[in-house]
């Protein structure tokens, strides 16, 4: 392992071009899970903060090596960011916080563990997942008004380093099919364009996601995302996410012979080439799973599998799904307790990304902890050796 590298005292500035995230040129390795709650009709809060602290939670976070969160939100949760949080937290301090407060006080927090954040527009409403970036309820303008709010307040935040433009586009949702209303890609184009044009100051990554709640990306070949400068595209990550049998069911393998090998040339068609085919960084937005045999043991099998693909193909960064016990398709990393982990899974979690980097500030000057590769063969010192 290396020793920290000074990154100056300069801002930072994020990509995702050669195949990697790198952070002032230099290589960054992901290890990042999501957190929800804000999204939520019933909570509109961090959930698991009525039983740990945030800082408890966050040393946790570290112990395990993960450097980065993803924080999933709705349109209607920050069109009334003023308003105060709901419910009574172990930390006393949160109860009489309002939106905005948590919001800045939660990454302010995040960055003295050495932690990043990613912001994800999960939903319009609170109650679901949509099929496309606006509804009935919500416009358009509606949603990138969110976006707008809450970059507009955070963007100074050095450790927010992305962000998701639009969780899983499905159902009505295209790709290239000239269709304004319904293609994805000529919607993200726009939505990104607008916000790192109106928010300069924000020099993080732009995650897109694909179709099909973001399994599929063929249509990249012929469509890739343009976001109309070259010092944009640079920062465009895509972002796909991946279940096993514990979300989709056993009905949805049942016609492969070979599981889960057969599995391999169905995420190379969806997504698995892109980044020999585009050059951008390809990074995991979710994958995870119950990851027990008193559930599943074919998603057990589906999991191991996977993971071993993420490393042999040189994609291991990733966001699993997730940190909260309340996610009843895949349960989290943590217990219904919220103090118990489940340590098969931080143990499969471990293979995919052992080495993360971490990223740190002292005074005016920024620290790179370089990290690793999981597999040493995709270390471009060691192609070239």
């Amino acid at each position: 392992m290396h020793g920290p590298i000074d990154l100056g005292k300069e801002e930072l500035t994020w990509t995702g071009t050669n195949k990697e995230l790198r952070v002032n040129g230099k290589t960054f390795h992901l290890k990042g899970l999501s957190w929800f709650g804000l999204e939520v009709g019933d909570s509109n809060m961090l959930l698991g903060l009525n039983n740990r602290g945030l800082d408890e939670i966050l040393q946790f976070l570290v112990d395990n090596n993960f450097n980065a969160i993803r924080v999933p939100f709705s349109t209607k949760w920050a069109s009334d960011y003023d308003t105060g949080v709901r419910g009574y937290f172990r930390d006393g301090d949160i109860n009489q916080l309002s939106r905005r407060q948590f919001l800045n006080k939660f990454i302010e927090r995040a960055a003295d563990f050495k932690i990043l954040v990613m912001l994800d527009s999960h939903r319009l409403n609170d109650q679901e997942i949509p099929e496309l970036w606006y509804s009935q309820e919500y416009t358009q303008e509606d949603m990138l008004a969110a976006w707008d709010i809450l970059l507009g307040d955070l963007k100074h935040h050095w450790n927010l380093f992305a962000i998701d433009l639009k969780n899983e586009p499905h159902g009505a949702a295209t790709w290239g099919s000239g269709n304004a209303a319904t293609d994805w890609n000529t919607a993200a184009e726009k939505i990104g364009k607008h916000l790192l044009t109106k928010h300069p100051e924000f020099k993080g990554l732009v995650f897109v996601e694909g179709l099909g709640y973001s399994i599929e990306f063929e249509k990249i070949k012929t469509h890739p995302i343009d976001f109309g400068k070259p010092e944009f595209n640079e920062r465009l990550v895509y972002s796909p996410h991946q279940y096993g049998p514990s979300v989709t069911g056993d009905l949805h393998f049942a016609g492969y012979v070979n599981f889960p090998a057969s599995q391999l040339s169905e995420w190379e068609r969806c997504w698995g080439f892109i980044e020999e085919k585009t050059g951008h960084a390809c990074v995991l937005g979710e994958w995870g799973g119950k990851y027990d045999s008193y559930h599943n043991d074919k998603d057990m099998v589906w999991q191991d599998r996977f993971a071993k693909y993420l490393v042999e193909k040189c994609m291991s960064d990733q966001f699993v799904w997730d940190l909260n016990p309340e996610s009843g398709d895949t349960g989290g990393v943590l217990k219904a307790n919220w103090w118990d982990a489940e340590e098969k899974k931080l143990a499969l979690y471990d293979t995919v990304q052992p080495h993360p980097s971490w990223l740190w500030k002292e005074g005016d000057t920024f620290y790179l902890e370089p990290g690793e590769y999981a597999n040493p063969k995709c270390d471009p010192y060691n192609k070239k050796h």
